[in-house]
């Protein structure tokens, strides 16, 4: 098999390519969760704390610009982001 190949290697390109960008519309601190609307005009999604990437400490503020990966949550039937973070002078 393959497992010997750097998975590494090809994570950049396949997660680069199903990135998709918007903007944090809102942001409840206390409860560690959010909204993101998403540039191409698709419906908010919710975004948690624990699904943040980028700098663990940055502070979360409201109307960045960031670039996430989502997935339809089958228990609520609305999407949800599965990774996200602010764009770089987001």
């Amino acid at each position: 098999g393959f497992g010997w190949w750097p998975l590494t290697l090809l994570q950049p390109v396949s997660r680069q390519l199903a990135m998709k960008t918007g903007f944090l519309k809102r942001w409840v601190a206390d409860r560690g969760f959010g909204f993101i609307t998403p540039d191409d005009g698709t419906a908010d999604l919710f975004a948690h704390i624990h699904q943040k990437a980028g700098i663990p400490d940055e502070t979360i503020t409201e109307g960045r610009r960031v670039t996430f990966e989502s997935e339809l949550d089958m228990v609520k039937g609305k999407p949800k982001a599965i990774s996200w973070a602010f764009l770089e002078g987001g």
